[in-house]
């Protein structure tokens, strides 16, 4: 037989696995509303980074670069090439078989003749040119070497 203080234990149990189930429900709602707000913000930071990039790429596209700075980037490739043919042309006395700096390399046009060589690189209507004398060649005007 159930006394009064067997029910009465009863009642508190359940009451209290009530109590605990119902707090596991509420936190089981605030993570997800956690992580349905953590979702959504990322959303967001993507969609806003997306815009910015977008923006940033019409803007380019509009404006474009222009073709000094095109030059410019050319003849600074030009000057890096020499400058990692110099030292080997100062140890041995004659220009190197190829460009020292290989990343360069694939960007330059590399010819020796006997004790010469010429650097040439182009990007679209830029075309430039490097002679081991120094002589600057921009789109067939010659330039003032550095």
């Amino acid at each position: 037989m159930m006394t009064d203080s067997n029910l009465d234990q009863l009642a508190e149990q359940t009451e209290k696995s009530l109590h605990t189930q119902s707090a596991n429900q509420k936190t089981a709602k605030q993570g997800s509303r956690i992580s349905s707000k953590l979702v959504i913000k990322a959303l967001l930071v993507l969609a806003i980074v997306f815009s910015l990039n977008h923006i940033a790429d019409s803007l380019h596209l509009k404006f474009g670069v222009t073709q000094a700075a095109i030059q410019s980037d050319l003849v600074n490739i030009l000057y890096q090439a020499k400058d990692s043919i110099q030292p080997v042309m100062a140890a041995t006395g004659e220009p190197p078989l190829s460009i020292p700096n290989t990343a360069l390399s694939g960007l330059v046009s590399y010819e020796v003749t006997g004790n010469k060589y010429i650097l040439r690189i182009g990007l679209g209507k830029n075309v430039a040119s490097l002679d081991s004398d120094g002589k600057l060649i921009i789109n067939g005007e010659q330039q003032e070497s550095r």
